[in-house]
């Protein structure tokens, strides 16, 4: 038998994260595999489960908070072996219509690695249905790509914290940008700040992009405590959007911008319309409608994953050990 456990001191002790959690194990369960069984646990402590749910990744392992702590412990022990499943964020979370809603909401399981070039979501040769399924609940509208716009709009990850951005300083990351656009274009540069500024850099991040106003022609900043617009209205008024690997970019995709990604770990990058010299002349001969329907296939509501869709779609891709 193998069993899955299922931490549930990986995330929070209420509401919907942790009802996500219980809708893992409780999918695993009602498929009533042979060879499967999902085992809840709700301590800090490691069982002998050949496989494990862990809510999300953790870079850095913070011995003052033990929920972070297991996190990294269970990732130590079980990403090598690749039997791991993690939850993550909505790549098109900007256009869901209700927040923690069991039936439009959704989250991506990566199955093997967090990292999207690594990861498996099971969705090599997708079909269309659970796109048009997300697309219909989301009201998304697919525009075609017009290159319409002035500015260039670069949105930034999480400071230096967050394990999608490599331990790359967002604001760094953004200056280095800025500059070498300036090299091929002369139209106006946005940089958009991570909503979060709760993480210990964000002053610093925010005053250094402020100063890089004094030496980067036209260039300004978005920020939260300051001028801090609707993302995907920003984004309908640009010329083209750049991303490190944050999902802040996605809307780009949908509403017909070209999308410059800088780091292959992005979910995003098989989108991306060339190298940062080609922001004048992108690449928009990219297969958009099979991102999509990947992507509609990468993603789950709660009821999709407690009524076990998702856990039907790993057996049918994965052989029993």
């Amino acid at each position: 038998m193998n069993y899955i456990d299922v931490y549930t001191k990986t995330t929070t002790n209420h509401g919907y994260k942790r009802d996500l959690m219980l809708a893992f194990a409780n999918g695993v369960n009602i498929v009533s595999h042979k060879n499967y069984r999902a085992r809840i646990n709700e301590n800090y402590t490691i069982d002998n489960g050949q496989y494990v749910m862990c809510f999300n990744y953790q870079r850095q392992n913070n011995k003052d908070k033990p929920g972070l702590k297991l996190r990294k412990d269970l990732i130590d022990r079980y990403e090598p072996t690749g039997k791991i499943f993690y939850y993550d964020s909505n790549v098109l979370v900007s256009y869901e219509k209700e927040k923690h809603d069991p039936i439009r909401s959704y989250v991506r399981i990566a199955y093997s690695n967090v990292f999207p070039n690594k990861a498996k979501y099971f969705n090599k040769n997708p079909k269309s249905y659970k796109w048009d399924a997300m697309r219909d609940k989301c009201g998304i509208q697919l525009k075609d790509y017009d290159k319409k716009g002035d500015k260039i709009y670069i949105c930034c990850n999480r400071g230096s914290g967050g394990y999608s951005g490599h331990g790359v300083n967002a604001a760094h990351w953004a200056i280095e940008t800025a500059t070498e656009l300036r090299k091929y274009t002369d139209r106006p540069i946005v940089v958009r700040t991570h909503k979060g500024i709760g993480y210990p850099s964000a002053q610093e991040d925010i005053k250094r992009l402020y100063e890089a106003k004094l030496t980067i022609k036209n260039f300004d900043v978005h920020s939260p405590r300051n001028n801090f617009p609707d993302l995907i209205q920003e984004i309908r008024r640009s010329y083209a959007v750049i991303i490190f690997t944050s999902s802040a970019g996605a809307p780009a995709v949908i509403e017909g911008k070209p999308l410059f990604v800088t780091h292959p770990s992005s979910y995003l990058y098989s989108m991306s319309a060339g190298q940062l010299s080609d922001i004048e002349n992108p690449n928009l001969d990219l297969n958009r409608d099979k991102f999509l329907w990947g992507l509609g296939e990468s993603h789950w509501t709660l009821q999709d994953i407690e009524s076990g869709l998702y856990f039907k779609k790993f057996l049918e891709n994965v052989n029993d050990d």
